[in-house]
């Protein structure tokens, strides 16, 4: 769950799950950096971006389906999980014909593919507590990003006061240190 405040006023955070754009910006972003990591100082198109899960259960049966973005453009998501892993699950052979080696058009078309495939019936998903990247739910990631800005606007806050301190104080220093004549003619 994400925190949020929608009250200007600074009363409690309100806990809420992030939302599917929120879930795939972190996504898109985790993959720009990780190909202009790899891309030492540009992005590198020619890699394979950063794998992530779709997990869920369906009809009581957790699921498991790996993906990647295609490329870093369109962000066209296409199935890497195996046939061997595919075909694991009820469905395994109506998953491995739908699913394996598939593009989709973005994060939450493959997740639908992926619930239809294994028998469900759904036209939308909410992606809160079903997406992964190395092992870490992007939802509980997305609150650690939460709470580091927050904590980054108050050190910028602290930051500032002292800066206003420091110039208050220079101004007071170079006042008395400079020599009664010289002020007089500045003033």
């Amino acid at each position: 769950m994400c925190p949020t405040d929608n009250d200007p006023k600074g009363n409690d955070p309100v806990e809420r799950n992030p939302t599917n754009a929120e879930v795939v910006g972190y996504l898109r972003h985790v993959s720009l950096h990780f190909a202009f990591c790899k891309g030492k100082g540009s992005i590198d198109q020619s890699l394979s971006f950063h794998q992530f899960e779709f997990r869920t259960d369906v009809k009581g049966v957790p699921h498991v389906f790996e993906a990647q973005f295609t490329d870093l453009s369109s962000f066209k998501v296409m199935v890497t999980s195996t046939k061997e892993a595919l075909d694991e699950y009820p469905r395994g052979k109506a998953l491995k014909s739908l699913l394996y080696g598939q593009c989709f058009p973005d994060v939450e078309a493959f997740a639908i593919a992926c619930r239809n495939a294994a028998g469900d019936n759904t036209q939308t998903i909410d992606l809160a507590r079903s997406i992964f990247v190395n092992d870490k739910c992007v939802d509980d990631l997305l609150v650690v990003l939460e709470e580091m800005a927050i904590e980054e606007k108050k050190l910028a806050e602290e930051v500032k006061k002292l800066q206003d301190k420091m110039h208050i104080l220079i101004q007071l220093v170079t006042m008395f240190c400079t020599p009664a004549d010289f002020r007089r003619h500045t003033e």
